[in-house]
């Protein structure tokens, strides 16, 4: 748990500093979606 909230600040300090950040999420069919 404590490395999802460390990768949550990640994110939310790239989002704020105006990166464009994307994610992929797992699908349930096994494939990677991107999403933004």
């Amino acid at each position: 748990a404590a490395q999802l909230e460390a990768a949550r600040g990640h994110w939310k300090t790239m989002k704020e500093a105006g990166h464009a950040v994307t994610y992929w999420q797992q699908t349930p069919d096994r494939r990677w979606e991107r999403k933004a």
